[in-house]
C-alpha cells in the first residue's frame, strides 16, 4: 500500500516522531503569537515615545563621524592613490583607485592584510574605465580605520 493512502492513524503511530501533536501544536501558536504581541506593544510604545528616532539620530552621527574620520584617514595617509567619489550617507564608501591600479588585484592584497575591500568592478557588467574600492566603515572605530587604510596604502603601492 501506498504511503499516502494509509490510515491516518497508523501514519501517525508509525511517523509519532515526525509530527507535533494538534493540542502541543495549539500551545506553541498562543505562546508565539502572546510573545510577538508583547514585543509589538513594546516596539509601539518605543517608536510612540521618541526612543527610534533618537536612536536613528545617534547612529547616523555615529557613521558621519566615522565617514569623516575615514575620509581624513585616506587623505593624510594616501593623499591622491584614492579619490573618494558618492553620497555622504550610509556605511560604505566607493573610492577609485589610480587609472592603472587593477581594483581585483588591491582587494587581493587587502584580504591578504585582513581588510575587505570590495572591487568597484564586480559591481559592472563590463570592465569599468578606472577601478575602485567599496570601503565599509560601519562596525570600525577610529583606531581601525587608521590601521586599515595604512595597510589598504601598502596594498595599493604593491608592497
Amino acid at each position: 500500500m501506498s504511503q499516502s493512502f494509509r490510515p491516518v492513524k497508523e501514519i501517525w503511530n508509525v511517523h509519532s516522531s515526525c509530527f507535533i501533536e494538534p493540542e502541543k501544536l495549539i500551545v506553541l501558536l498562543h505562546d508565539l503569537a502572546a510573545r510577538v504581541g508583547t514585543a509589538s506593544d513594546e516596539h509601539e510604545y518605543g517608536i510612540r515615545e521618541g526612543h527610534f528616532a533618537r536612536h536613528i539620530r545617534r547612529m547616523r552621527m555615529l557613521y558621519m563621524e566615522r565617514r569623516r574620520a575615514l575620509v581624513r584617514a585616506i587623505q593624510i595617509q594616501m593623499g591622491d592613490m584614492l579619490e573618494v567619489i558618492g553620497a555622504e550617507a550610509g556605511m560604505h564608501l566607493v573610492a577609485l583607485l589610480p587609472q592603472s591600479t587593477s581594483d581585483v588585484v588591491v582587494s587581493r592584497k587587502s584580504a591578504q592584510r585582513g581588510i575587505s575591500a570590495m572591487p568597484l568592478s564586480s559591481c559592472y557588467l563590463k570592465q569599468p574605465t578606472r577601478g575602485g574600492l567599496i570601503l565599509g566603515y560601519g562596525g570600525a572605530n577610529a583606531q581601525h580605520i587608521h590601521d586599515g587604510i595604512r595597510k589598504l596604502r601598502l596594498s595599493v603601492q604593491g608592497d
